[in-house]
């Protein structure tokens, strides 16, 4: 068998990954475009900057043997897709399947690539990365905001990086937003809906940190709403507000009704220039009670809300329906004409 044969397999009814060889033996992937290979993962090069960061649930080492044990029982579901390199002691460069790389070689074995016969340079891998990334283990939210952050310092619009992600480009902006947060205030958010964070409750800060000691409890973390409307404060204000949410494991009507008492208090819930006129502040008020009313379905459980909205007939349900529709568009109207002003202030 040459050395090609002992390190690569064409896939002919191949259904498990086959183990690594004990030495590595270098191959050439070069005229294989497009060829579904098993390659030694040793001999990959990994992803020079990872959108994953440390902490992320997949890049956990019960996440990775979980997977590594999945792809020795039943095979790589996934191919991993690999591009030409020009780092020597690599057969080729890895842009999709980081998981599934680690997940190999803690068991051994050989990763199922896919390859493409380009050489692509750093900001194209983070870019085919993070495109390919979504509907595999979810991103954290602030490795999200990190990644437009990357796209925006390397001149991307926000159409182009909603185009990667497949996303509006609201839902990038929100993200971009994120990057305002103190860091601090960051490392308290929570890193997906319904997660929660260990927090130190003696000063605040999530668990994991140099310090140690204190006691130690579960909260819900500053959610990703809450945490879009304290990205106009200052620094120090972010802070106060969002340690007294996390201290209080604020349900998120309860913050949301705090967060616009501090503003109110604390003189800083517009940024204008002249002082509100009776108009406003009906419209700023209106705005409060609106989300104090909501706030009581908001902190109902899903299957309490469900329960009595099931006692009602279809008829009444599309009424509702019609009325949520109306008042989307009507709020929508609201808001995009309070941002253009915005803009030009």
């Amino acid at each position: 068998m040459n050395s090609d044969a002992m390190a690569v397999w064409e896939l002919k009814g191949v259904q498990r990954n086959p183990l690594l060889e004990h030495q590595q033996i270098p191959v050439d992937i070069r005229g294989k475009h497009g060829t579904v290979l098993y390659l030694d993962p040793r001999r990959i090069r990994r992803l020079p900057y990872n959108p994953r960061q440390k902490g992320n649930p997949g890049l956990s080492s019960e996440s990775i043997k979980s997977l590594g044990r999945s792809i020795r029982a039943v095979g790589q579901r996934d191919t991993a897709k690999v591009c030409l390199t020009n780092v020597p002691e690599f057969d080729a460069q890895l842009f999709d399947g980081e998981r599934r790389t680690l997940a190999c070689l803690s068991e051994g074995l050989m990763l199922r690539v896919e390859v493409t016969e380009e050489l692509y340079d750093d900001d194209t891998l983070l870019i085919l990365s993070s495109a390919s990334n979504f509907g595999h283990e979810a991103h954290t939210t602030p490795e999200i905001a990190y990644m437009v952050g990357k796209f925006r310092d390397m001149g991307m619009t926000l159409e182009q990086i909603s185009d990667i992600f497949g996303k509006s480009i609201t839902w990038v902006q929100q993200h971009a937003n994120l990057l305002k947060l103190d860091m601090e205030v960051l490392n308290l958010l929570a890193v997906a809906p319904n997660s929660a964070i260990m927090i130190d409750e003696e000063e605040i800060h999530v668990v994991g940190t140099k310090r140690k000691g204190g006691r130690k409890r579960r909260s819900r973390g500053i959610g990703f709403s809450l945490a879009q409307e304290l990205t106009d404060l200052p620094a120090e204000d972010q802070k106060a507000v969002a340690k007294h949410v996390v201290k209080h494991d604020m349900p998120i009507a309860q913050a949301r009704r705090y967060i616009y008492n501090y503003r109110r208090e604390a003189g800083k819930e517009k940024q204008t220039r002249r002082r509100p006129g009776e108009k406003f502040e009906a419209l700023e008020n209106l705005a409060g009670r609106t989300i104090e009313q909501f706030g009581f379905f908001e902190d109902m459980r899903s299957s309490d809300f469900r329960a009595f909205l099931e006692l009602r007939s279809a008829e009444e349900l599309r009424n509702l329906v019609r009325e949520f529709d109306g008042l989307l568009v009507t709020l929508k109207g609201f808001r995009d004409t309070v941002s253009s002003v915005l803009k030009k202030a």
